[in-house]
Order: structure tokens, then C-alpha cells, then sequence
């Protein structure tokens, strides 16, 4: 605190004493909490399984989907359609295109 501050307060009708004594740093209400216990080192054992027809059939159902799988891709690959190839085109055909275009004929006319 400033003089001014201490003066101001002197006025108000508090003492040095309780002046002096707002100025120490007030004890911390709440202690610090105790840190946290560390983890057990040894991890829980592993639960045991549930019931043992349940997981064969989980493994059952696994290979039905993986098989699926397998097939749907196979037929979609037998399926594909490429369309036809083009005929090897040669130096003249490609020009007689440029002169003229299929589909496109001229007329000559007056």
C-alpha cells in the first residue's frame, strides 16, 4: 500500500495495526488436496469370456460376411462392362475425319 492508501484508511477509522495487517497475505483457506494415489501397476486381468457358443458364432458369422464379401467382389468384376474397342484407325482415316466429319455432309448447291 501507498501513503495515500494507509492515510485514507487512518481516516476511515482503522488503526496501523489493522492497517498493517491487511497488508500480510492471507493465509490460504484450503489446503492443497493430497495428489492423487498413483495407478496400480498390474493391470486387471482380462475379463473370461461370456459364454463360448456365443464367440463361435460371432467367428461363424465373421467368415459368412467375409465370404459375401469375397463374392460380391468377384461378380462385380465378371460384370464389368468395357465396351467395344475402337478399330485400329489409320493415317487416312483420321484425315478423311478432318476434310469430312461423319455424320456431317456437304451439299453443294446454287
Amino acid at each position: 500500500m501507498n501513503k495515500e492508501q494507509i492515510t485514507f484508511l487512518m481516516n476511515a477509522g482503522y488503526s496501523l495495526d489493522e492497517i498493517m495487517q491487511m497488508q500480510q497475505p492471507a493465509p490460504d483457506p484450503k489446503p492443497d488436496p493430497e495428489p492423487a494415489p498413483a495407478p496400480d501397476p498390474t493391470p486387471d486381468p482380462a475379463p473370461a469370456p461370456v459364454n463360448t457358443e456365443q464367440n463361435a458364432q460371432i467367428q461363424q458369422l465373421s467368415a459368412a460376411v467375409a465370404q459375401l464379401t469375397q463374392l460380391v467382389q468377384r461378380q462385380n468384376i465378371g460384370g464389368m462392362q468395357f465396351g467395344s474397342p475402337q478399330p485400329d484407325r489409320t493415317v487416312d482415316d483420321i484425315l478423311a475425319e478432318i476434310i469430312n466429319p461423319p455424320g456431317k455432309h456437304i451439299k453443294g448447291g446454287n
